[in-house]
């Protein structure tokens, strides 16, 4: 894997369970499907929150709905990990991830290439690399072991930094 010039987390997801895909007839096209999302959860405009989407009085947010059992691979995995689509709970990660999409694609466009969208954009590049993360993993890099996943994220991580110190939280 080739090292990126920066690693940026943003907690919240960057897409849906292929089940969202599904039954709204979507091809697995991320960037496509950050455009059409953007249209109907307009969480990027000024003063647009996402209550106000889901309650009909901005976007069409009814058009591009989900059900709180679905579930990303990665949260199945995780066994206790919200859907994205599960709002108004504890712990819930949908108001994050449903306000954060439109951003991502006003960053991609931002960027205009300069930001490596992980996984999405592939698994090497050396430009800037925007990953998703969980709550579940600290957002420093100290040795930590929380759940699948959370290791093999701190491995890539410190072999492209290029070091596995451990610091003085571990």
């Amino acid at each position: 894997m080739a090292a990126f010039s920066r690693y940026i987390g943003i907690d919240h997801g960057f897409s849906f369970p292929l089940r969202y895909f599904e039954v709204h007839r979507l091809p697995p096209d991320w960037p496509r499907f950050l455009e059409g999302f953007q249209r109907h959860w307009p969480t990027d405009a000024e003063g647009t929150y996402v209550d106000f989407v889901r309650y009909g009085l901005a976007g069409n947010g009814a058009a591009r709905s989900g059900n709180a059992r679905w579930k990303r691979l990665t949260e199945e995995r995780a066994g206790s990990a919200k859907s994205v689509f599960h709002f108004d709970v504890q712990g819930q990660v949908a108001k994050s991830t449903h306000a954060g999409i439109p951003w991502l694609l006003y960053l991609k466009r931002q960027s205009h290439g300069r930001v490596h969208f992980w996984p999405f954009d592939g698994t090497g590049s050396s430009r800037s690399c925007l990953p998703p993360r969980t709550p579940r993993v600290p957002t420093t890099l100290p040795y930590w072991d929380y759940g699948p996943g959370c290791s093999s994220i701190r491995r890539t991580l410190l072999k492209a930094i290029g070091t596995a110190k451990k610091t003085r939280h571990s």
